[in-house]
């Protein structure tokens, strides 16, 4: 009889089986892995464009904050610096708006960033600037109310010194027209006619030229006509002066005020004057005997000098 062998299963057999059970099971947990992996990844990303986009949000946010923070200072400054010209250029007390001011500033570095005081900050900045323009336009008023009456007054000053010049003027003319008339109203005379005579006993008189026996001088003349001159009573005053420059008098030493001060004469005669022409004469008796020369003799109506002659002795 035939012997049957039985042969053992050969070892690699078993493992292939095995192997073969393993694979689809590995390759359905990286499927799974893959696919939570990539969840993952979506779920990240996401995260990652959310957390993204948030960032760019606050930085925006900071951004805005630093310029808000910014433009506030500058509005704040703006205001000092109007402050401080007003004060410097106008005169204006500024210290309680000043005193704001640094408020405000201590209040805005105390938050730099934004918030809630910022609002609170702006309203405050906004009054201020809204009191700060009201008082602008009420000094803008004020300074042009002050420049018109400036110009007024310049105005007023011009016509004022054109008149005191044109006063100076007038002053000037009149002064010139006052000596004017007072030169055409001092009297004048003419046709003077000096002589030396002798006169006797009978009272005739004889022209005489030797010293010694002369006993009268005598000027004759005519005093003009002038209607600007004062009509009514007038003296007229002789002032024989001998060789030696001495005026010759009676007696009794009379003076006269004339121009330049008292003033000896020798004689005088009144007449009345009546603005016309008038005919005058003035004798001086001799008391001394007079010594051969020159003499001069001049005569003076109403202070003044209107006329002189020289007459010569032997």
């Amino acid at each position: 009889m035939a012997q049957t062998k039985v042969s053992a299963p050969a070892p690699d057999q078993g493992r292939s089986t095995s192997s073969s059970s393993i694979v689809p099971v590995l390759t359905i947990l990286l499927g799974a892995l893959s696919i939570l992996l990539l969840f993952a990844a979506v779920f990240l990303g996401w995260q990652y464009l959310a957390l993204n986009k948030e960032v760019g949000i606050k930085e925006k946010a900071v951004v805005a904050a630093k310029a808000e923070r910014d433009s506030l200072a500058l509005e704040i400054k703006n205001i000092e610096d109007e402050l401080r010209r007003q004060k410097d250029f106008h005169n204006v007390e500024v210290d309680d708006y000043m005193g704001q001011i640094e408020s405000l500033k201590v209040r805005l570095n105390s938050n730099p960033g934004g918030g809630g005081n910022s609002s609170s900050l702006k309203r405050e900045i906004k009054l201020l600037k809204e009191e700060l323009e009201t008082k602008n336009n009420q000094l803008a008023e004020w300074l042009k109310k002050e420049q018109d009456w400036n110009q007024a007054m310049e105005k007023l000053k011009q016509q004022l010194l054109d008149k005191e010049t044109e006063n100076r003027q007038l002053a000037a003319d009149t002064a010139k027209l006052g000596e004017q008339v007072k030169t055409a109203a001092v009297l004048q005379i003419s046709s003077i006619q000096c002589k030396a005579v002798s006169v006797n006993k009978k009272g005739k008189e004889k022209d005489q030229a030797k010293a010694v026996k002369v006993n009268r001088l005598e000027c004759c003349f005519t005093v003009f006509r002038n209607q600007l001159a004062g009509k009514g009573s007038k003296e007229a005053y002789l002032v024989i002066k001998n060789p030696a420059g001495d005026v010759l008098s009676g007696a009794t030493r009379e003076t006269f005020e004339s121009a330049s001060g008292l003033q000896n004469y020798s004689a005088s005669a009144g007449f009345d004057f009546n603005g016309g022409n008038q005919n005058l004469c003035i004798p001086f008796d001799t008391e001394k005997d007079l010594k051969p020369g020159k003499y001069l003799m001049q005569v003076y109506i109403d202070k003044n000098k209107t006329a002189e002659s020289l007459i010569q002795l032997k």
